[in-house]
């Protein structure tokens, strides 16, 4: 798979606040939405395929490394796009999930790795056999 990369500025997630300071005052709420995102996963599931939709700069920078931390990602990508709770929040909730929530997120996640990495094998498969016939 061919990692991709996107300046910064066109990154949604980045555009969405993902990286930025936030609202003390908010924290804790924030906190609470990312929980509430994470242990459910029919809704984490759902805000990733919108995710998956609608962001696709964001998608292939984080997605297209097998070194990054793509489950890490997907978690606070759904975060963001559903409650603008920035990363470093979205970090905070994860410490405060059970084990099991955390399994089941992460088998959500791996849905998506798995579906992308898929589908980019198929793009760049299909694309050699074109260009050397």
């Amino acid at each position: 798979m061919k990692v991709i990369h996107h300046e910064y500025t066109k990154w949604e997630d980045y555009q969405n606040g993902m990286f930025s300071q936030h609202d003390k005052s908010d924290e804790e709420e924030l906190i609470k939405d990312a929980i509430y995102i994470l242990s459910n996963p029919e809704y984490f599931d759902l805000i990733l395929s919108r995710v998956f939709k609608n962001w696709k700069y964001s998608k292939e920078e984080n997605l297209s490394n097998p070194h990054a931390n793509r489950r890490a990602w997907l978690g606070q990508a759904a975060c963001c796009y559903d409650c603008k709770v920035p990363e470093v929040l979205t970090r905070k909730a994860w410490a405060k999930l059970t084990g099991e929530q955390r399994f089941f997120a992460n088998k959500v996640a791996d849905k998506y790795i798995n579906g992308y990495e898929e589908e980019n094998r198929r793009l760049y498969k299909d694309m050699g056999g074109k260009m050397l016939f």
